[in-house]
């Protein structure tokens, strides 16, 4: 079996676990909003902003913590997709190792 990697193949290489429950009675199925403009790069901006360096392993990681966040603020999750992370990740000052598929922040790099 070849094994993938998020950063050089542009797949996401973990599993999001999602527990639902039955809504309360005030909440209604159609709570969901679409994204709006922005919306996906204030997710991507939060998430990067709320990682630590040591749990950033890989762009899945961060992908799978940005579709975690848009369930939690109820935003519909047709418009989140890796390439945005990958660039955003980038533009973050994130390099990803294509071989291990790793993130390592460029201000790290030296060390």
């Amino acid at each position: 079996m070849k094994g993938l990697n998020s950063g050089s193949e542009g797949v996401v290489t973990v599993d999001l676990i999602v527990t639902v429950k039955k809504p309360d009675a005030a909440e209604k199925a159609d709570d969901a909003r679409p994204l709006s403009n922005g919306d996906t790069g204030m997710l991507i901006r939060e998430a990067i902003a709320e990682l630590s360096a040591e749990a950033v392993k890989n762009p899945s990681h961060v992908y799978a913590h940005i579709l975690s966040k848009a369930i939690q603020k109820h935003l519909t999750l047709d418009d989140l997709h890796l390439g945005n992370v990958l660039v955003a990740l980038r533009r973050a000052g994130y390099e990803i190792d294509r071989k291990s598929g790793l993130l390592r922040s460029e201000l790290n790099k030296a060390a």
